[in-house]
């Protein structure tokens, strides 16, 4: 069900940051954080699902890792300059 909200919301935030929009940004950020928790937690399903027998596809798997890891440097490297991107946001807002 969060796969259902974050990919049109994904989609959207990254259209507004292609074409210099309004609010590409601010939904930026939030994703930025969002998306790596949501492919950890997908993993950690996997791995339970594993320990309980079930098979499980090493391109899945893959995948939510690969997802997981660019998420998580991109939300760091956001969050360690919040300068740069709140002048950022207060040139795409004004």
């Amino acid at each position: 069900l969060d796969l259902a909200f974050v990919l049109p919301l994904t989609l959207l935030t990254s259209l507004r940051l292609a074409t210099g929009r309004t609010g590409g940004l601010r939904g930026a950020v939030p994703l930025l954080v969002f998306i790596p928790l949501l492919a950890v937690g997908i993993l950690v399903m996997t791995i339970a699902a594993a320990d309980d027998g079930q098979l499980i596809d090493a391109f899945q798997v893959g995948v939510f890792i690969v997802m997981a890891a660019i998420g998580t440097i991109l939300a760091a490297a956001t969050l360690r300059h919040p300068a740069r991107v709140s002048g950022r946001l207060a040139e795409s807002v004004g």
